[in-house]
């Protein structure tokens, strides 16, 4: 019994310090954003449009993920994503224009996506309390987020934004050789498959057909779009809305990755215990309220706990993923979350390139309008489902 807690409880610490390598480089960017700006002279939208490259890939790869994690072994796959994400970083640091940048900004999202699902699985399949462990391991996540923009700030004023790159990769290559060390054999799945078995047309249709499963994709698109609106641009609309300074921004932007961080295995831990509907209306609601909310004050007090607040609504991943493998039989787990995950992210790896947009065609009180509004609906559809249910 003891070796096996040991186990378990080391696969969830190694694979929290993956998720946060993972996600310090890809939240990296985020507060570059001005400065891609001024240095390379290019629009909001045209770097909205990039940071959507990065998430669209990301989309993209989770269901080839999930398959290759079960065809191949969840390490193996693991060790790889880990040395995608380590190449692409390097990449954007030797960048020498935006157009390459952007490029390998994109080409960063492969390592991250095909990452998530896998690890979602294999933790699956080695717990039982899902929704608290799941959201242990997105607190791995946010760490980075938290700390990538503070990290960013100090590396930025003293050896410019490509060291920030080269900082993360050497993050990076220090989880995949924990990884590589200390995960042990995670034996595949379905080893016996072959990949068009694994890739199979009416697997797929019968997932995308399963009312539970469409009604949980349509609450994570609602839900992914908003994370990547907050993500994207919370410090510039901070900066450019509010008028903060770059410092102040950053600081609230790490307030708002803690938040996520403390809440998010608060939040599984709830939707474990009073159903995963209720957890994820109410954080939904929070999130409709501050966003409102961020957009009509004009008191520093008030932003910065709409900002707190909205980190709290931004939790509600590790509810909806549980309310997805819920869905899903263990065997069908890897290719299934995967399918899952592709499809709600794919959709969602749009909001960067929308909100950027309205921002330049209407300014960014209507682009956080529009998040508030796509929450609203989210919310709606997850009470009406709920009630359907009784």
């Amino acid at each position: 019994m003891r070796n096996r807690w040991r186990t378990r409880h080391t696969t969830l610490g190694v694979l929290m310090a993956a998720f946060f390598s993972v996600r310090f480089t890809q939240i990296a960017v985020s507060p570059l954003v001005p400065e891609f700006i001024d240095v390379f002279a290019v629009s909001t939208s045209l770097v909205g449009a990039a940071i959507s490259g990065m998430w669209l890939t990301y989309s993209l790869v989770q269901l080839p993920g999930g398959v290759f994690g079960d065809r191949f072994g969840e390490r193996r796959v693991i060790v790889g994503t880990l040395g995608a994400t380590l190449l692409a970083s390097l990449l954007i640091a030797v960048s020498p224009s935006f157009i390459v940048v952007a490029v390998c900004i994109g080409f960063l999202g492969i390592g991250a996506g095909v990452y998530y699902p896998v690890s979602a699985a294999l933790l699956s399949r080695r717990f039982d309390d899902i929704g608290r462990t799941i959201g242990l391991h997105e607190a791995g996540s946010n760490l980075g987020g938290f700390l990538a923009p503070m990290v960013v700030a100090v590396l930025l004023s003293v050896a410019g934004w490509r060291s920030a790159f080269l900082f993360a990769a050497g993050l990076v290559a220090t989880a995949a050789a924990l990884v590589s060390t200390l995960l042990g054999s995670t034996p595949p799945v379905n080893a016996g498959a072959s990949l068009r078995e694994l890739v199979d047309l009416r697997t797929f249709a019968d997932f995308g057909t399963r009312p539970g499963l469409l009604t949980t994709t349509a609450v994570a698109v609602a839900h992914e779009f908003s994370v990547q609106a907050t993500l994207s641009f919370l410090p510039t609309f901070l900066v450019a809305y509010h008028g903060l300074t770059v410092g102040t921004a950053g600081i609230l932007f790490s307030a708002y990755f803690v938040t996520v961080a403390v809440a998010q295995p608060v939040t599984g831990a709830i939707s474990d215990r009073i159903g995963r509907d209720p957890a994820i209306a109410a954080v939904f609601l929070v999130g409709v309220s501050n966003f409102g909310l961020i957009v009509v004050t004009d008191s520093f007090p008030v932003v910065v706990a709409a900002t707190v607040l909205i980190g709290a609504a931004m939790s509600g991943g590790p509810s909806i993923h549980s309310r997805a493998l819920d869905r899903l039989d263990s065997e069908e787990r890897g290719v299934g979350f995967g399918l899952f995950r592709s499809t709600f992210m794919t959709l969602g790896s749009l909001s960067p390139l929308i909100v950027g947009t309205v921002v330049d065609a209407a300014g960014w009180g209507v682009a956080y309008g529009l998040v508030a509004g796509v929450l609203t609906v989210g919310t709606l559809v997850i009470l009406v489902r709920s009630a359907q249910q009784r």
